[in-house]
């Protein structure tokens, strides 16, 4: 039961390996197993924030930019224009 457990906190499903402990009648491990997977997945969960707020901080300033050049020239922005955009991807499954 100690395995599944853990397996059960490492997918995030502590509300499954809560019950499978207290089913079979093994609660003395909900300290060590469940709150350890816990205090794991925490952990893990902090480290993915912090690198999407890092990702979001490269990529916000350099989205403006963007958007400041296109306001400035609309013709050395290296993204198509919508309708072309849009004409060019409903495009895909036609023969031309």
């Amino acid at each position: 039961m100690e395995i599944a457990a853990k397996l059960f906190c490492r997918g995030y499903w502590f509300a499954e390996a809560m019950r499978v402990l207290g089913l079979h009648g093994r609660r003395e491990l909900l300290e060590s197993v469940v709150d350890a997977g816990l205090v794991e997945g925490l952990g893990s969960m902090t480290e993915l924030l912090a690198e999407c707020r890092g990702q979001i901080g490269a990529q916000v300033p350099r989205l403006r930019e963007l958007r400041r050049k296109k306001a400035e020239d609309p013709r050395m922005c290296p993204f198509p224009p919508k309708a072309r955009l849009l004409s060019t991807v409903s495009g895909l499954g036609e023969e031309t």
